[in-house]
């Protein structure tokens, strides 16, 4: 959408894995959201991708196949209790992004978005395997002169980019940004690095 011209938004709705703050209960699913916003010619879109957990489901999974702890603050296993352990944390909750109530609310939101907005099931999303996504883009023109908004917008980034850098921070990165260079390095490579054991998962799966 952004590459179009429009500012586009996403939101996604996904199964119980992440617990509100204030509970070890998984009841928001990872909720991530996406916001793109069109530039002006020549430049490449900025895109906010996040998920609003405090990582990404994917990133368990990957945890346990390679058979190492996780990080510690991000999980509680079945019972609640904090756990670091991938397979405890598959049957438990993650926490929400920042650990707090904004990132909760935030997941709160994406939740009504995606799901009750849309008619996706709200209570027991797993084996419901009915959950929703909403998708909406805003044509800029209609709120004014698309050069005036790229022109600010530019202005926002530049600004952004030059700002006083903290000790050792070489560069301020605008959303996106780190994943589309990587992008670009698998694609001139033809290589993506995956994890090993999970390598050897996927052959398995494949062969039957």
């Amino acid at each position: 959408m952004a590459d179009q011209g429009l500012l586009g938004f996403a939101f996604a709705q996904s199964p119980e894995y992440v617990a509100p703050h204030g509970t070890n209960e998984a009841i928001f699913g990872t909720n991530p959201l996406a916001i793109g916003i069109p530039r002006s010619s020549g430049c490449e879109s900025l895109v906010l991708d996040m998920a609003t957990s405090v990582m990404a489901y994917y990133g368990i999974h990957e945890a346990k196949a390679a058979g190492r702890p996780l990080p510690p603050n991000v999980a509680y296993d079945s019972e609640g209790n904090p756990t670091q352990d991938p397979t405890s944390a598959l049957s438990g909750a993650l926490l929400v992004f920042d650990r707090s109530h904004k990132g909760s609310h935030l997941a709160l939101m994406v939740e009504i978005l995606a799901g009750a907005l849309v008619g996706a099931d709200v209570q027991n999303k797993k084996t419901a395997n009915n959950w929703g996504t909403l998708l909406f883009a805003i044509d800029p023109a209609e709120l004014g002169p698309t050069d005036d908004f790229h022109t600010k917008t530019e202005a926002i980034i530049a600004r952004v980019r030059s700002a006083r850098k903290l000790p050792g921070v070489s560069e301020i990165l605008m959303p996106g940004e780190r994943g589309n260079r990587l992008a670009r390095r698998v694609v001139e490579s033809g290589q993506i690095e995956v994890e090993a054991n999970l390598t050897q998962q996927l052959r398995e799966c494949a062969a039957g």
